[in-house]
C-alpha cells in the first residue's frame, strides 16, 4: 500500500498561530512526515521563521523584517493578532529554536525550509546551521526563486530542492526542473490554468523525475482531490485531520 506523505504547513496554521514553536510542535507530536515553515533574515544577519516579509499579518505591527532587529523582533506578539488572547506573548521564533525543537523529535521527521528571503548569504546561513545541528539529510530546501535553487544545487547539491511551477516562479530558469527533489503545487492557483494543464505540467515534471508536493489538503475533499492528481505528499494546514484521513484509507 502506498505512503502518501504529510507535510505541517507552517505547523498547524489551521489551528495554532503560524510559524510558531507551539505550532511547530503540536505537528510533531500529530507525528507528521514534514514539517515546512518560512526563514528571513534581520537587520543584523540573525535568521528568523516568518512567512511575510512585512510583519503586520501575523503580529499587528509595523515593519519589514530585513529592517528590524532581532530584538526588535523579539519583540512582537505572533499570537494574539490573528488567534486572540489565549496566544498573546507568542514570540516569533529563530531559525536556531525551530532547529533545536525538530532535531529532539523522538521519531525522525524530516521538514522542508523555505527561504523568503532571496539572498545568497541567507542560503548559505541556512546550510550552516543545519550542518551545525547534523540535519542536512533530513532537510528540503524549498523557494520561490529558481536563481536561489540554482545557487543551492551548485554549491550543495547534496540538499534536495523544492521547486514552484514554472508560472509561479520568480526568475525562472527552465533547468531547475531537470535537478530539483520535487515540486509543489497548489491546487487552486488561477495561474496555474485548468485542470487538464496542471496534469500536463504535472507529467512533464514527474517524467524528470519530481516528486509532487500538493496543496493543501485541509479537509476531506481537498485530499481526495491532492489523491485524484498522483499526490507524493500533501501539505496541509490541518495536519492531525490530514493524517487521521489517511490513515483509515490505509495511506499513512
Amino acid at each position: 500500500m502506498s505512503h502518501i506523505e504529510v507535510t505541517a504547513h507552517r505547523g498547524c496554521k489551521g489551528t495554532i498561530p503560524e510559524n510558531t514553536l507551539p505550532s511547530f510542535a503540536e505537528a510533531l507530536r500529530v507525528g507528521v512526515d514534514m514539517l515546512e515553515y518560512d526563514v528571513h533574515m534581520t537587520l543584523d544577519g540573525e535568521l528568523v521563521i516568518m512567512h511575510d516579509s512585512l510583519v503586520v499579518r501575523t503580529t499587528g505591527a509595523k515593519g519589514a523584517l530585513d529592517f528590524m532587529t532581532l530584538a526588535e523582533v523579539k519583540a512582537l506578539d505572533a499570537g494574539e493578532t490573528v488567534w486572540g488572547e489565549a496566544w498573546r506573548g507568542t514570540p516569533v521564533p529563530t531559525l536556531r529554536e525551530t532547529l533545536e525543537l525538530f532535531a529532539a523529535a523522538d521519531y525522525g521527521p524530516e521538514q522542508i525550509v523555505e527561504i523568503k528571503d532571496f539572498r545568497a548569504e541567507v542560503a548559505d546561513k541556512i546550510v550552516a546551521m543545519l550542518d551545525e545541528f547534523g540535519l542536512r539529510e533530513r532537510t528540503i530546501i524549498e523557494c520561490g526563486d529558481a536563481q536561489v535553487l540554482v545557487y543551492l544545487h551548485k554549491h550543495y547539491p547534496d540538499i534536495r530542492l523544492l521547486a514552484f511551477p514554472a508560472p509561479l516562479m520568480k526568475r525562472l530558469d527552465p533547468d531547475i526542473y531537470d535537478f530539483v527533489h520535487g515540486v509543489a503545487v497548489p491546487l487552486k492557483s488561477p495561474k496555474l490554468g485548468d485542470e487538464a494543464n496542471m496534469r500536463a505540467l504535472m507529467a512533464e515534471y514527474r517524467a524528470k523525475g519530481a516528486k509532487m508536493y500538493l496543496f493543501s489538503g485541509d479537509n476531506p475533499e481537498e485530499i481526495e482531490r491532492c489523491l485524484a492528481f498522483g499526490a507524493d505528499n500533501i501539505t496541509s494546514n490541518f495536519p492531525e485531520l490530514c493524517v487521521n484521513y489517511l490513515k483509515e484509507k490505509g495511506l499513512h
